[in-house]
């Protein structure tokens, strides 16, 4: 059961559009997408769960078109676990989660004893079962996503699609999510997330896809592709990267050694460099000014503007 596709192209709304180049997501893998905000992450998630019509391209499952699914039929084999809504339903976990059968059932039909076997096999599966009766306004952050994924597993989904499934969390919550993926996927079920946390994407993912400005820049297996080379390239941050136990890296976000002091900082105009701040309140400023901060080890930053 893979999910594949041609080159997808989609034009957006003020000029923005994607292009993403083929993809292939088998049994078991996880494709990471990291990008900045607005770099097209969630609009190519949108693509392949099929909310989104692409302009020219083909999202296939094993195959088959998606056009060629009826929605009854794709939704049974590929969920979507969107970011945490601004309204929580007040249902318990359990009718939450049964709502993931209703592909099967229909709004108006009954469920049956195995919709019940497969609603409280997912519960378990995401850990929720001493919380089967509780509503979803009284669990925690973490919990409710976990009652999210649990929702597509029992649709019988081999394909999960998670928007930012860490958004908001606290660490513990955080790490839950991270092992109930890694654990989910050994068993042969594939993701497709979008991510911001570095970490979280070297441990759970399979395959990464940098994402900038609508088009995906570059993707391959995690090993090769999530390196500081490419962070820095495609995030425009640098790291420091330490290697677990496991095999994989873990990164964090490099500072400057120490604030900067004041005579870091050069002020210049138009006229040359000036003391101090440019400033004149009537209109006496130069018409283009700019400052630098030297770092250690002589890096420099620089921010212009025009009056």
């Amino acid at each position: 059961m893979t999910l594949t596709t041609t080159r997808l192209r989609l034009a957006r709304d003020r000029g923005f559009g994607l292009d993403a180049p083929a993809l292939k997501v088998q049994p078991g893998e996880v494709l990471g997408l990291l990008g900045r905000n607005g770099s097209g992450k969630s609009t190519l998630l949108r693509v392949l769960s099929g909310y989104l019509t692409p302009d020219s391209g083909r999202v296939s499952w094993n195959g088959k078109p998606l056009a060629a699914h009826s929605r009854a039929e794709w939704a049974k084999l590929v969920a979507i676990v969107p970011q945490e809504a601004g309204t929580t339903p007040p249902l318990t976990v359990f009718e939450y989660v049964r709502l993931g059968r209703v592909p099967f059932r229909g709004l108006l039909q009954s469920f049956t004893p195995s919709d019940t076997d497969s609603v409280r096999s997912a519960i378990e599966r995401c850990g929720l079962d001493q919380l089967i009766a509780v509503p979803l306004p009284q669990l925690s952050g973490g919990q409710r996503q976990r009652a999210r994924i649990a929702r597509a597993l029992a649709q019988g989904s081999r394909l999960l699609i998670l928007d930012e499934p860490t958004n908001h969390l606290d660490l513990s919550a955080i790490r839950d999510i991270a092992l109930l993926i890694k654990e989910l996927a050994s068993d042969g079920t594939a993701f497709v997330a979008s991510l911001h946390n570095l970490d979280i994407a070297s441990y759970v993912t399979t395959h990464i896809g940098f994402l900038e400005n609508g088009t995906v820049r570059e993707v391959g297996t995690t090993a090769e592709t999530l390196t500081r080379e490419s962070i820095m390239r495609h995030l425009d941050v640098a790291v420091d990267a330490t290697e677990r136990s496991d095999g994989g890296l873990s990164f964090s976000l490099r500072y400057p050694d120490a604030a900067p002091s004041a005579d870091a900082f050069t002020w210049t105009s138009e006229h040359g460099d000036v003391e101090g701040v440019p400033f004149a309140p009537f209109g006496d400023a130069p018409a283009s000014w700019g400052f630098e901060y030297r770092g250690a080890g002589g890096a420099a930053a620089r921010l212009e503007a025009s009056s």
